[in-house]
């Protein structure tokens, strides 16, 4: 009789999807970039979601080091693309809270959202981090209607697990495609 493991292969191909090819450009060997990427998002959103504060010690020297190293390992010209379209959409993050205030008086969004938005956008590009903003407006949703349905008071919404668990679909969405 013999004993066989279980069949990990989806697994390892997710995995290995989502995290060791989800930013194009790098070299092979380069490819705990992506992991520690994901894994810094990843724990600045569960910070987040037990403290209400992406951390400035986990989100700022992991933007800084993947900017230095996308310089070294691709190119600096496509280091500085990558990060001025991170910059502009920490703005635009930024410029959406400044309004909201003006109109209703209360923040919508915080600087911990658009720090995390322009290493995500700095690191995954536009289109991943577009589509983790839709999923996370509608998980955060889910949740606030979730809470009304339990007779609870409106929850005050710490976004960035929602917007991780979004940026997941939208890499897995990139290599969908």
């Amino acid at each position: 009789m013999t004993v066989s493991l279980p069949d990990f292969g989806y697994a390892v191909w997710f995995v290995e999807t989502l995290v060791l090819k989800s930013i194009d450009g790098f070299p092979p060997y380069d490819w705990w970039i992506p992991a520690c990427v994901l894994m810094i998002l990843g724990a600045t959103a569960a910070v987040d979601a037990f403290t209400a504060i992406v951390p400035d010690l986990l989100i700022i020297p992991g933007f800084l080091a993947f900017i230095a190293l996308l310089g070294f390992s691709v190119s600096w010209p496509v280091a500085l693309h990558a990060l001025s379209l991170g910059v502009a959409a920490g703005a635009l993050v930024l410029l959406l809270d400044i309004l909201w205030f003006l109109a209703f008086k209360r923040n919508a969004l915080g600087m911990g959202d658009a720090k995390w938005t322009m290493f995500a956008v700095t690191a995954y590009g536009v289109m991943p981090v577009l589509i983790s903003w839709g999923i996370g407006a509608w998980l955060a949703v889910g949740w606030i209607l979730a809470a009304k349905l339990m007779r609870r008071p409106t929850p005050y919404v710490h976004f960035a697990p929602f917007l991780f668990v979004g940026l997941i679909g939208g890499l897995w969405w990139q290599h969908m495609r």
